[in-house]
């Protein structure tokens, strides 16, 4: 998916700041969507009523409208953490001086639909948001990745 089709906008419904979590309701119907403090720009506490934009909105809803495998979903919230967990190692690693993980590592991540936690992770980590060609391939990864996800889906539905 990409643009508008993998981005969806719903209004957070309800949020407990002490708990740090709260729930999305999509704007275009459906199931409430966990939301947690960490998927929310650093330095931001978000608050009730609040309209948000997240990809795994989307996500969710296809699997609610049996459109998309629980299985996909699940292994793309793995495959995030992951990436996530990468870039974090990798920034800590630029700090230290160590060696890094290797750009095309990153961006497998990222192909195989860890592109949510890479993304989390460069904003809130600050981390490979000003190399160009790093920035150029990671977004044709999130297309090629939105692309081939889009397929699925649309082989999957019914024809009439």
């Amino acid at each position: 998916m990409s643009g508008s089709s993998a981005r969806q906008q719903g209004v957070l419904s309800t949020w407990n700041d002490d708990r740090g979590f709260g729930f999305i309701a999509p704007a275009a119907g459906g199931p409430r969507v966990f939301a947690h403090v960490s998927a929310f720009p650093s330095g931001r506490r978000p608050t009730a009523g609040r309209v948000v934009t997240a990809t795994f909105i989307a996500l969710a809803i296809l699997v609610e409208l049996q459109r998309l495998p629980l299985a996909v979903f699940v292994a793309y919230g793995l495959v995030s953490v992951l990436a996530f967990l990468m870039y974090r190692a990798d920034k800590l690693a630029a700090r230290r001086g160590a060696q890094r993980a290797p750009e095309r590592v990153l961006h497998l991540a990222g192909l195989l639909g860890g592109w949510p936690g890479a993304l989390l992770a460069r904003h809130l980590l600050r981390h490979k948001t000003v190399k160009q060609p790093f920035r150029t391939v990671f977004w044709l990864t999130v297309c090629v990745n939105g692309a081939v996800l889009t397929a699925f889906v649309v082989s999957s539905w019914p024809r009439s």
